[in-house]
């Protein structure tokens, strides 16, 4: 749940308000992945079926006579594939379904209403800023969970250190507020940002807190903790009543967005995360066991390396190299025959500090990969690359493969590589592309009721709530097509 809320209850306040210039947005949303995923394919009904083909036509053969018989022919073999859409409960969660809801919310007060026809003087007209705000609220919470791990924890808790970053310990200290280093990327989350502490097993709801600063060096007020959450403790989680601090987190707790503390599957079935798992037990790929003996061809290639491993174009982009070419050509081939509308490039994603690297070892003193920048391509040819319009970066050549764009994406898991060709990917979803609006009569916005603690009493508050929702999943039609290189690895200084 996205909450996005511009509240002025005070009349005097908002007359004074009404007067001043118009504010300087500072705006930090991270990730690209998702517009990447251009296709898009749209479920009729309760699930979405597709048919995989796994087993190819092997029936030529060569003889030396003409009247010979013919050879046996095997039989093209298909594996059936359900992305389900389910049913939700109360809170909007399901357990059975693959396709995941995304909601979001806008409010603000009734005095705030009355900029939406003001003069030339008025701050801003609020309902079309927050509309905006709630759609690129949407997208990066698809962003964020295509990079999330199966429990859809944004981040695991390190160490816990005062609000100054002082004295760590592995809990919580008695305090309002922590500073809180974490594993995972820092740029999940954002200033203001409600968020939950649950147990690592996700049994636990321990308390809600509000991001207070976001830390993105590895240093606070001088101290080597970075990088990290600046968190204050909010609300209770245990229901008992009694936590007022931060003294009951604790090292190996994850960190949630709120609402979403209880234990959850993966907000995308076909993320990253879960499909890159290539190790012994990689579980399900919607429908499919891809432990299932035959079933080999669901799970991606990759690599992993020790922890530290200085990367190496040479080696680790070699690798990936020899063990792609095997399968992006041909299935680049097939989505042209069936006249896919395609990329020309794959992707290269990782933290900013990898894609450096990996850009500045490729050049002049590298045999086997070139170094081109896209500006020196006509807007063209670059919009033809990725598909996304504006994207101007490093492209990596190499024989006889598709060129590599190079992306930063900050919501990647820090030491990690991904390469992935996004023809390969489609968004599927209910309904539109685009968030759709809870009516209530007329328009999106209605006046929100708030019930008292006790007996049946209710009340109408001065505040105009509007609520909104997508329903969509992420697919990958050929995952050995993706390919993934973790340790994690680390730039060469």
């Amino acid at each position: 749940m996205s909450d996005a809320y511009v509240v002025l209850n005070d009349a005097g306040a908002q007359c004074s308000e009404y007067w001043k210039m118009t504010p300087i947005w500072h705006e930090n949303r991270f990730g690209s992945t998702a517009r990447f995923m251009t296709r898009f394919e749209e479920a009729e009904g309760t699930r979405y079926h597709k048919k995989s083909v796994t087993k190819m036509y092997t029936g030529a053969r060569t003889t030396e006579s003409m009247e010979a018989a013919m050879p046996d022919a095997t039989k093209i073999g298909t594996e059936d594939v359900y992305i389900n859409v389910g049913t939700y409960d109360a809170e909007g969660s399901s357990q059975t379904s693959d396709m995941r809801r995304t909601a979001a919310s806008c409010g603000y007060s009734i005095p705030a209403s009355f900029q939406l026809k003001g003069d030339k003087n008025s701050v801003w007209n609020i309902s079309k800023e927050l509309a905006r705000q709630v759609s690129r609220a949407i997208l990066e919470k698809k962003d964020q969970m295509i990079q999330c791990p199966v429990t859809g924890a944004k981040a695991t808790i390190v160490l816990l250190y005062t609000s100054a970053g002082a004295s760590g310990g592995a809990t919580g200290p008695a305090a309002a507020s922590s500073f809180v280093s974490i594993t995972g990327s820092v740029s999940m989350f954002h200033k203001g940002e409600l968020v939950d502490i649950r147990s690592a097993a996700a049994t636990t709801y321990r308390m809600r807190c509000v991001v207070a600063d976001v830390i993105y060096g590895d240093r606070l007020f001088g101290n080597n903790v970075g990088p990290g959450l600046v968190l204050t403790f909010s609300v209770d989680g245990d229901g008992s009543g009694t936590q007022t601090n931060m003294s009951t987190a604790a090292t190996g707790d994850e960190i949630v967005a709120s609402g979403e503390a209880g234990s959850i599957t993966v907000g995308y079935p076909g993320s990253f995360p879960t499909l890159c798992d290539y190790g012994a037990s990689p579980a399900a790929y919607f429908s499919v066991t891809r432990t299932t003996v035959g079933n080999h061809h669901w799970i991606p290639l990759g690599q992993n390396y020790t922890s530290g491993t200085a990367l190496n174009l040479d080696t680790h982009f070699g690798r990936m190299f020899i063990e792609l070419s095997r399968f992006i050509p041909p299935a680049r081939d097939i989505l042209e025959q069936q006249r896919v509308n395609m990329t020309k490039a794959i992707i290269c994603q990782a933290q900013p500090d990898l894609i450096l690297e990996s850009c500045k070892q490729a050049g002049a003193d590298n045999a086997r990969f070139t170094r081109q920048l896209a500006n020196t391509l006509p807007q063209a040819e670059r919009d033809k690359l990725i598909a996304v319009t504006g994207w101007d970066g490093v492209l990596i050549r190499l024989p006889g493969f598709p060129p590599i764009a190079m992306v930063p994406e900050p919501l990647m898991t820090a030491g990690q590589i991904r390469l992935w060709d996004p023809n390969q990917w489609e968004t599927i979803h209910l309904g539109p592309k685009h968030p759709t609006w809870l009516r209530d009569g007329g328009g999106i916005f209605h006046l929100a009721q708030q019930s008292a603690s006790s007996g049946s009493d209710a009340k109408m508050v001065p505040k105009m709530i509007a609520g909104c929702f997508k329903l969509d999943t992420v697919f990958c039609n050929t995952p050995r097509t993706v390919y993934q290189m973790g340790g994690p690895l680390v730039d060469s200084i």
